[in-house]
């Protein structure tokens, strides 16, 4: 028998949802004192996890479009890790950078979610423009890191796995549109790549935090 694609999509979610789900467990591990350096982060796992697991279990038992629950965490995706960047990148007038670009990202995000998308469309525009950004401030950050030879630090691993996911993702964003209204393409294989790659971007951060966990420990000899 033949196993239909949106049962391996199903698949491919679940274990995008239980990789996100390590990463929450091991946030909630680490020292206090890595949790409060990292708290921007945490928040952003815990919120995607909800997030998920409210989807999946609204599309699977009541068969509802879930657009509307991503559209709104999409509001406070970017401007968690924005504001984690704004405490490490070494920019004259970061402050007024980040905010500025938070500023533009919530109107933007605001103005699309009301007025062009709506609530229940898919708010690939929004997530094109997170994406963007998150590239942008990844990019920045990296070349920060090699040039300071801080390739081993957590931030460094934060960065590559936002690197890889809104890399691939970006070109998804770009091409939804055309590929579901023009090309009547039902975007499964695209949306199976996307949650793929999720798997090795929440694992990424979970690994990123353990890596914190580690240099707390060799900085003190006791946890906090």
């Amino acid at each position: 028998m033949k196993v239909s694609e949106t049962f391996w999509l199903n698949v491919i979610g679940m274990f995008q949802v239980g990789s996100i789900a390590i990463g929450v467990i091991v946030f909630f591990l680490v020292p206090k004192k890595v949790r409060l350096d990292y708290i921007e982060l945490g928040l952003f796992l815990i919120g995607t996890l909800l997030i998920e697991v409210t989807g999946w279990t609204v599309l699977l038992t009541l068969h509802r479009n879930t657009n509307v629950i991503n559209n709104f965490f999409d509001l406070i995706n970017l401007p968690l890790l924005l504001l984690l960047y704004r405490r490490r990148l070494e920019w004259p007038n970061k402050n007024a950078i980040t905010y500025s670009a938070l500023t533009f990202f919530l109107a933007f995000a605001f103005i699309n979610l009301f007025f062009i998308q709506g609530l229940h469309g898919p708010g690939h525009y929004t997530s094109f423009v997170a994406s963007f950004f998150f590239i942008v401030i990844a990019i920045t950050y990296l070349f920060n890191d090699v040039r300071a030879q801080r390739l081993k630090r957590p931030m460094f691993w934060i960065t590559i796995a936002s690197l890889i996911y809104h890399g691939v993702t970006i070109y998804i964003y770009i091409w939804q549109e055309y590929m579901v209204e023009v090309m009547k393409n039902n975007f499964i294989g695209a949306w199976m790549v996307h949650n793929s790659i999720g798997i090795v971007h929440y694992l990424l951060l979970a690994y990123a935090l353990l890596l914190a966990r580690s240099e707390h420990i060799l900085r003190s000899p006791t946890l906090n």
